[in-house]
């Protein structure tokens, strides 16, 4: 293989697939079991290119890998303060909007049509290690929270390679091996994995006005624009206090014990601290 019009391959594009349909230098990979972990390539659950990656793993060290018989040149990503590592992933926790309403109907789990695993502990955070050709890894864990599902159940799960890079030097980054795991026992899918940019600034929605009465459980529910970054939702139910964390999610519930004015708080922030953090209100008017 021509390993120079690997790399070119590599750079050409802002985003470049690594495995799935139209993935570069497919051929020169290899998957294989992390540890006690188990993995594969499946025809289920696939998102592009006819295969996915079937992993199961046995917590944050066990699981799935893949070998690059001539290792990825990575270089120029890591000097990108731009770029990311991102997976695109399908666990079982993950519903369509067509097995959320099969569900509402039959109170059953329609997981027949998809063929995920139900079996194992539920994985709620993720992990890559990327190991190099001189010897160095480096590793990175996300929480699954700080993503939205899609539509057909799949997650971009993303991995700023400024938070990968950490403090390691070296004169390249010639990738041998990527390791992916899960902090749980469930059997999860990916069907794309990709390296890409993005310098969308986060943008943030509260939602609309609300009046409410007294002791009701109110609803907020938070919209936001965040292109691939991992992020946090915070909330603060009375700014008159100043602005604190009084919940965390996309979705929180709070009562007002008082009737009154009040305005609520949403702040969305990337949990690497590479974008700038953004704040949106909402009135919420409490009667007797």
């Amino acid at each position: 293989m021509d390993t120079s019009a690997l790399a070119q391959g590599l750079f050409a594009e802002p985003e470049v697939v690594i495995y799935g349909e139209g993935a570069v230098g497919r051929s020169n990979i290899t998957l294989g079991s992390w540890g006690g972990g188990v993995c594969r390539e499946s025809a289920r659950n696939v998102f592009s290119g006819g295969k996915s990656i079937e992993i199961t793993p046995r917590g944050l060290y066990q699981g799935g890998r893949l070998d690059f018989a001539i290792p990825m040149d990575l270089t120029k990503w890591f000097s990108d303060p731009d770029a990311y590592l991102q997976l695109v992933t399908r666990f079982r926790g993950e519903q369509t909007t067509q097995e959320a309403w099969a569900i509402g109907l039959t109170g059953q789990p329609a997981r027949a049509a998809t063929g995920t695993s139900t079996a194992g502990k539920p994985v709620k955070r993720v992990q890559v290690i990327l190991c190099f050709d001189g010897g160095q890894a480096t590793e990175c864990q996300v929480e699954l929270n700080a993503f939205k599902v899609s539509e057909d159940g799949w997650m971009n799960v993303s991995f700023p390679f400024a938070a990968l890079k950490g403090k390691l030097n070296p004169p390249t980054y010639n990738l041998k091996r990527l390791a992916i795991t899960g902090d749980g026992s469930e059997t999860f899918y990916v069907g794309e994995i990709r390296v890409m940019r993005d310098n969308t600034p986060l943008q943030a929605d509260a939602g609309e006005e609300k009046e409410v009465g007294r002791n009701y459980n109110v609803v907020f529910h938070a919209s936001a624009q965040t292109g691939t970054s991992a992020v946090k939702y915070s909330w603060d139910f009375d700014d008159q206090n100043g602005i604190q964390e009084e919940a965390v999610g996309d979705v929180v519930y709070h009562k007002y014990l008082k009737a009154g004015d009040f305005i609520a708080t949403l702040t969305v922030s990337d949990i690497f601290g590479l974008k700038k953090p953004v704040t949106s209100t909402v009135r919420v008017l409490v009667n007797e």
